[in-house]
């Protein structure tokens, strides 16, 4: 048997917008050794998905900051910087903007 773990991420007003193939098994035999997910499976399909949610996440917000909400203009953005998001499951690294604020 062969086993696939998506992610499918929608917008809020219920469009796709990402799937994502977060982790894959294959099991040959049904013994009781080999039932379901083993711990180091398990801990690495939740690093997975946190990665991939916190990314996303990220993404949208950095998308909907792009505007300032005073003078409804794009931001100018002063340089792209690498940020760690830790997290239960492991280090996420991200890229963040740095915008600069309207006048």
């Amino acid at each position: 048997m062969k086993f696939k773990m998506q992610i499918v991420i929608e917008s809020d007003d219920g469009n796709q917008v990402l799937t994502s193939n977060v982790s894959e098994w294959e099991r040959n035999t049904a013994t009781v050794e080999n039932m379901g997910l083993s711990l180091t499976e398990s801990k690495e399909l939740l690093r997975k998905t946190q990665q991939v949610m916190v990314q996303e996440q990220v993404r949208e917000f950095l998308k909907q900051s792009e505007i300032c909400p005073h003078c409804q203009r794009k931001r100018l953005s002063k340089g792209r910087h690498r940020i760690v998001y830790r997290t239960l499951f492991g280090k996420n690294f991200v890229l963040q903007d740095e915008v600069r604020n309207s006048s």
